[in-house]
């Protein structure tokens, strides 16, 4: 038995499935496979102008709760969840462990290019474990 999954599959929307309204680069309440680029110019200068050389976890959920007060009505608890794991696993994944902050070019490959970075290719891909409880523990703090 073969078992594949690809982006389409994840921006499916639905009770049960993943994709939220307060997606840090996707629009509310529409399909979307591409990312929109008033939201990922508004990430990117969010990074550009918290006086770190890049976006901060702090940063991230600044971006989010903004998403999220904008949206017609909350999130569902299940998705509120995925929401703040989305910011927690990205900053965990894709930020540069000397500085904390994920840098504006690796923002831009990741959310705007729906790529991995080449700098994670490079020197965060391997020993760079990331578990469950440590996204947990990440999310709560977003």
């Amino acid at each position: 038995m073969s078992w594949k999954l690809n982006l389409a599959d994840l921006s499916a929307r639905g009770w049960s499935k993943i994709a939220h309204h307060a997606s840090l680069v996707h629009p509310s309440g529409i399909p979307s496979y591409t990312p929109d680029l008033a939201l990922l110019e508004n990430l990117l200068s969010a990074a550009s102008r918290s006086g770190s050389p890049g976006m901060t976890l702090e940063g991230l959920a600044a971006v989010h709760a903004d998403r999220a007060r904008n949206l017609p009505r909350p999130l569902s608890g299940f998705h509120a969840q995925v929401a703040f794991g989305e910011c927690a696993f990205g900053w965990l994944v894709m930020r540069n462990p000397q500085t904390s902050v994920i840098e504006v070019d690796t923002l831009e490959q990741w959310f705007g290019e729906e790529r991995l970075p080449e700098v994670w290719e490079d020197s965060r891909r391997f020993g760079n474990t990331v578990g469950l409880r440590e996204v947990r523990e990440t999310a709560s703090q977003v």
